[in-house]
């Protein structure tokens, strides 16, 4: 439990990130039309999307398997089964 406690907190604190290499932020920042104003945001969003993917495959993958492996469990314990 204290382990989830301390994943939750880890990954929902709030931090400022850096998204882009020194000589991108620049760059941006010295732009006159104001064309990166959001491009952090869009780095970091196209950065955990692949993450989240993952997250949301394993955990599909993970709720089969476990249902899989509670059915196997009740059908040893069946003594109808043989």
């Amino acid at each position: 439990m204290k382990k989830l406690i301390f994943f939750l907190f880890i990954s929902l604190s709030v931090a400022p990130v850096s998204a882009q290499c020194p000589m991108c932020k620049t760059t941006v920042e010295n732009s006159q039309n104001g064309e990166g104003k959001n491009l952090n945001k869009a780095i970091v969003y196209l950065l955990l999307t692949p993450f989240l993917i993952g997250i949301v495959g394993g955990g599909i993958f993970y709720y089969n398997y476990r249902n899989e492996k509670r059915k196997a469990e009740l059908n040893l314990n069946n003594p109808n089964n043989f």
